[in-house]
């Protein structure tokens, strides 16, 4: 065998190894992508036995406290369903530096001091700690409903515009993928009341401590009380953060939505 049929042979074996390696990572990269359905059905079960799977909520548009109503929950997922957001449209537009924030029920909040925004949360009792970009929504009717619709941002948790910033009155409102795309927010189904949170801005750490956790029908949820849960991200008159994320893993027919206030 000359020198060429040698080279040859040798660039062959090495195409079959790079091919085999490539082969075993995707399969590596397959099976971890893949939801556990044991430890689905664990956490349904674990948030059935607290109580936590309340049904979706009813509230006119502009209520600060939606109640609870009853309803049918889902456990279809759709694969190509996107993981949006959505709230009743009741303006300003985001970035449009008006002096209140006017809510459809009449109720008018006085504009919050203008703070910096966060850049980084940490959430050491969930093993959360991500970077924080700003998203905006677009508007569009749905039902002959005009809503805000929210993509929640990728590899980072997303700022909401127009919602508050730490520091300032309002309803700072972060949302984040479980389960996909970073999954920044994958451990947040396992915050407890009383947890601690920390949002870094260039002037400093603001903490806040976990007061309320809700989970909420999404999917296959009348429209009426998908927008009825978007009042959680509405304008609020006090500080309070407000982090929303999908569940269970792999299903997503859930919100799960964590309500956080300054210490007092």
């Amino acid at each position: 065998m000359n020198s060429q049929s040698r080279v040859a042979v040798i660039i062959k074996i090495v195409a079959l190894l790079l091919f085999a390696a490539g082969v075993i990572l995707l399969t590596a990269a397959s099976r971890s992508s893949t939801p556990n359905t044991a430890e689905i059905a664990r956490e349904r079960a674990r948030f059935e036995a607290i109580g936590a799977l309340q049904p979706p909520m009813t509230a006119a548009v502009g209520d600060s406290q939606p109640t609870p109503t009853a309803s049918t929950p889902t456990s279809s997922r759709s694969p190509d369903e996107t993981n949006l957001i959505i709230s009743a449209h009741i303006g300003p537009e985001p970035g449009d530096l008006a002096t209140t924030d006017p809510v459809s029920d009449g109720t008018v909040f006085e504009a919050p001091a203008d703070m910096p925004p966060a850049l980084h949360i940490t959430i050491p009792a969930v093993g959360i700690d991500t970077d924080i970009v700003e998203v905006v929504p677009k508007t569009e009717t749905i039902d002959g409903q005009l809503v805000e619709s929210w993509q929640v941002a990728d590899w980072a948790a997303g700022h909401h515009a127009g919602s508050a910033d730490p520091g300032e009155r309002g309803n700072i409102v972060l949302a984040g993928h479980d389960d996909v795309r970073g999954e920044v927010f994958r451990g947040l189904h396992d915050i407890e009341i009383g947890a601690e949170i920390l949002l870094t801005t260039p002037d400093g750490v603001h903490r806040y401590i976990v007061e309320e956790i809700h989970v909420r029908l999404e999917r296959g949820a009348p429209l009426a009380d998908r927008l009825a849960t978007g009042q959680f991200i509405a304008p609020m008159p006090e500080e309070r953060l407000t982090l929303i994320t999908c569940w269970p893993y792999g299903i997503d027919d859930h919100r799960i939505i964590v309500v956080a206030k300054p210490p007092a």
